[in-house]
């Protein structure tokens, strides 16, 4: 995470880095990026980045307010008095931290099955209530389609692919019927339930 992480990315790319080519997400912490362009908003922003959760990546942010505290304390030290004075204050801190950090992941993983119950709950009534297909019929799709990748992962004798074309075309007139069964007009796809 970094606050222009957008810069940096196009920074890299102009000089022909190959850090982009390996497995590195970049994004923008959740309090900056609202100061930028929509697009790298949806591109760059923490929630819409894979790996990073609900996590708001404002560590820094934290740690600099902590510390804001002792300006005033260390304006009139001197600089080793005060390099000691910030370095007892950042030992407490990380103690502080460490000591709190169960508490932290308990309340973090909490939250976070919240959000997705609720999410999920919310995914429901909104897909019945806009009349696509229920949950099931996607589900029934997606198990096609990875039967269809394992067809494709079988050795390539034509026998075995004729095989998988039949099978996949028989699934396919199945779903096709389901469709026309649950509506009047089959080229709507409406709600199963």
């Amino acid at each position: 995470m970094y606050d222009i992480a957008c810069m940096l990315v196009k920074h890299l790319k102009k000089r022909g880095s190959n850090i982009l080519d390996k497995n590195v997400s970049f994004c923008i912490p959740s309090f900056h990026v609202y100061g930028h362009r929509s697009a790298c908003q949806l591109k760059y922003s923490p929630k819409s980045t894979v790996g990073i959760g609900i996590s708001d990546g404002e560590v820094m942010e934290r740690l600099w307010s902590a510390l804001r505290r002792f300006s005033k304390i260390t304006k009139e030290q001197t600089p080793s008095h005060r390099a000691d004075t910030l370095t007892l204050g950042l030992l407490h801190y990380a103690q502080y931290s460490i000591n709190s950090l169960s508490r932290r992941l308990c309340a973090r993983i909490d939250k976070a099955v919240q959000i997705k119950d609720t999410t999920d709950i919310e995914l429901e009534k909104t897909l019945k209530s806009i009349g696509v297909l229920q949950r099931e019929v996607i589900q029934s799709w997606i198990a096609t389609e990875i039967d269809m990748e394992d067809c494709g992962n079988q050795k390539n004798d034509k026998e075995s692919d004729l095989e998988c074309y039949v099978l996949i075309l028989n699934d396919w007139w199945k779903l096709r019927k389901d469709i026309e069964t649950t509506t009047s007009n089959p080229d709507i796809i409406l709600n199963n339930g």
